[in-house]
């Protein structure tokens, strides 16, 4: 009787480990209308994306968020998965990649009096612009913003770029998820909403970026990913998911 109770318990366990796992995941705390911080939890489009494929892929996504650097970094140390984590050929030879779970359009911010259009990276030569710390927008752009044909500012937040941008120490600045949410994130701060009327979003976007959930190769976490893709393939099948993603 003993043993077949002990049989029972691994099973039980494999069976956990296998389809009902909890499994933790690190994000960013300031990724305005995708992942953010709000009363102590995490909010936006991919924290929700994760609930709802959870429903469907068996196991649970326990979503802590951090200033995106620490979080980045604890994924390369393999002590969880990554949200919203765009691919380079770099960060290929690393991490495992989901299924693509969203496309974010990276937009550009310029003051009212400095406008100029924007349709290719050329367009960007020779000005100052401002970008997150770590941020990553794909092979191409990455590639211009590491070369001498711009000036790259990083700093830790959207608000201090728009910041910077007022007082003429960058000319572009380059917001993530700033669809729908500049105007949010202009007003929860009293300079920027003082000068609200000063800036300009460029209508051609640096680029659409697409997100995805990932891990750290060293983790060998392939499992965790098939049943995510599994259950996110079924997820973009619902009203749910249509109605998030709608713009």
């Amino acid at each position: 009787m003993f043993r077949w109770f002990s049989v029972l318990v691994l099973c039980w366990g494999f069976c956990c480990r296998g389809w009902c796992e909890a499994i933790e995941v690190f994000g960013a705390d300031d990724y305005p209308g995708i992942c953010f911080l709000q009363d102590g939890k995490p909010q936006g489009l991919f924290p929700h994306i994760l609930a709802g494929v959870s429903k469907l892929s068996g196991d649970t996504y326990d979503l802590k968020l951090f200033p995106w650097k620490r979080a980045q970094s604890y994924a390369e140390a393999g002590k969880g998965g990554i949200a919203h984590f765009s691919k380079t050929a770099e960060r290929e030879v690393q991490f495992d990649y989901s299924s693509r779970v969203y496309g974010d359009r990276i937009q550009l911010v310029v003051l009212k009096g400095d406008l100029f259009e924007f349709k290719d990276l050329q367009d960007l030569k020779g000005k100052r612009i401002g970008v997150k710390f770590g941020a990553s927008f794909g092979q191409r752009v990455d590639a211009f913003f590491a070369s001498t044909q711009a000036t790259i500012d990083r700093d830790p937040g959207i608000q201090s770029r728009l910041k910077k941008l007022l007082r003429n120490r960058i000319d572009v600045a380059v917001v993530e998820g700033a669809d729908g949410q500049l105007e949010k994130l202009i007003g929860q701060d009293a300079e920027l909403k003082l000068k609200k009327d000063q800036f300009v979003l460029l209508p051609m976007p640096l680029v659409d970026d697409a997100l995805y959930l990932a891990f750290a190769k060293s983790m060998n976490r392939k499992d965790a990913l098939d049943r995510f893709n599994k259950g996110l393939d079924k997820y973009k099948k619902t009203d749910a998911y249509r109605k998030l993603v709608a713009p």
